[in-house]
């Protein structure tokens, strides 16, 4: 196994996190009774805003959550 499959699995890991607390915030958001499209609002300045934030947040918004991406290629090493 290359250092190249080891990096993409790395930024995988790292993909799926954010997509993870993405939604975790959403519903963080949600319980205190704060409006969605308020946390959009706020990333855009912020430096925790992150590009798969805008492919993902709209869909969330919309209350699609499907992951699109299996946690097998996630990290699957062909070994």
């Amino acid at each position: 196994i290359g250092a190249a499959s080891y990096v993409k699995i790395a930024t995988n890991m790292i993909l799926a996190s954010q997509v993870e607390v993405l939604a975790e915030a959403l519903e963080f958001l949600s319980l205190g009774g704060v409006p969605l499209q308020r946390l959009a609002e706020g990333l855009q300045p912020s430096v925790a805003n992150a590009g798969i934030f805008s492919m993902k947040m709209p869909l969330m918004l919309q209350g699609d959550f499907e992951p699109r991406f299996s946690a097998k290629n996630i990290s699957n090493l062909d070994k």
